[in-house]
């Protein structure tokens, strides 16, 4: 029988944004919580800031605490840096397109990737607006150091991450990831992710803080999933949002000496930013889904077959009758699960633990053998 093409089942990612930035700022009252004050725990409050569809790349909050920062790619558009207000519904482009946020500073002066990408040349530029100062090449992560002087940097050279504080000091070294890092309130310190996977990057980690002397403490450790990390003004506390294992992402905090506890929880990804003097949290709630839409031999209307909301598709039967695909944490388990479903709609039946692994078919004959396929 003739091979169906795989185009008759595809994936469709969509990404529904309120993403990232859209969560929005968490105020005073938790910040009355996590602070130690004897004012009542109450839930805190969200307000959201971004309501337009795309992907977001990081966010800071203005000296102000008011203002936020952020560089975003909109409805397919090149990723462009925006200002928006706490008070507002609306975002304002400071005209820096295909550039990052990295960090602002206490003189109000935004240092910014010039390029998408991982590694870029770092520039400088006015948080009024204005054309960027080029600064170093082949910079990943960047902040400001509290009187807005110096710069905080990781540093690529010969495939080493570098951290420099100042630029050209050299703190620690990985082989691995360093990312978020960040100074301390009074500049004593630099705290930042250790990724000690080169190829899984932004996965599991450490929280690691290093001082002047290039002294490092590792602070917390073992987690599936970390990233995005702030001091807490004070400079008592890292912040950060991690997971263990096939759970969300949530807020947590650790000390200089290794204590651990839970700031927030809530539905969906939590991705930390920044937490302004004042206490406010910037943080980034993901909220999407990977769909699988698919066509049953013998009719023209396309049916969704999405199963548990990150459905990955591995292969079709002969016949198009029925799809393989792998459903993703977090609704199936660690390391994903394998399931069969028959294309007119019907529900899916679990085949085991796992990925889906099975060869496409083309026109010229049959797929190969696999783990798990469907004869």
């Amino acid at each position: 029988m003739p091979a169906i093409p795989a185009a008759a089942v595809r994936g469709r990612r969509a990404v529904f944004i309120g993403a990232l930035l859209a969560a929005g700022v968490a105020l005073g009252v938790l910040a009355d919580r996590t602070f130690g004050t004897k004012a009542p725990a109450e839930p805190p409050t969200y307000r959201r800031l971004t309501f337009d569809r795309g992907s977001l790349g990081h966010a800071r909050f203005a000296p102000d605490g008011n203002t936020i920062v952020y560089d975003a790619a909109w409805r397919g558009e090149p990723s462009e840096v925006f200002t928006a207000r706490i008070d507002s519904r609306e975002s304002r482009s400071l005209g820096l397109r295909s550039a990052v946020v990295h960090a602002v500073s206490s003189t109000s002066e935004v240092a910014v990737g010039l390029a998408p990408g991982l590694f870029a040349t770092l520039g400088r530029v006015p948080l009024a607006g204005g054309a960027p100062r080029e600064v170093l090449e082949n910079v990943g992560w960047a902040d400001w150091s509290p009187d807005g002087a110096s710069l905080a940097v990781v540093h690529l050279v010969d495939g080493i991450n570098r951290l420099e504080f100042p630029i050209g000091k050299v703190l620690y070294e990985s082989k691995g990831q360093i990312t978020h890092a960040r100074v301390s309130p009074r500049g004593d310190r630099v705290a930042f992710i250790d990724h000690p996977d080169p190829v899984l990057s932004f996965s599991g980690g450490s929280v690691v803080a290093v001082d002047p002397k290039g002294a490092a403490k590792t602070l917390s450790t073992g987690w599936a999933d970390l990233y995005g990390l702030a001091w807490r003004p004070d400079g008592r506390e890292v912040w950060f949002t991690a997971a263990r294992r096939d759970e969300f992402k949530a807020l947590r905090a650790v000390t200089l000496g290794g204590e651990e506890r839970l700031v927030a929880r809530v539905m969906g990804q939590l991705d930390l930013e920044d937490v302004s003097r004042s206490g406010r949290v910037l943080v980034g709630h993901a909220n999407f889904r990977v769909d699988m839409v698919g066509r049953s031999p013998g009719e023209s209307k396309e049916r969704e077959l999405t199963w548990l909301g990150l459905s990955q598709v591995a292969d079709l039967s002969r016949d198009g009758s029925r799809v393989l695909f792998t459903e993703l944490p977090e609704g199936a388990g660690e390391g994903g699960s394998t399931y069969l479903r028959p294309t007119d709609g019907s529900p899916a039946v679990r085949l085991g633990d796992g990925l889906a692994q099975a060869s496409l078919r083309t026109a010229s004959g049959p797929c190969r053998s696999s783990r798990h396929r469907p004869d």
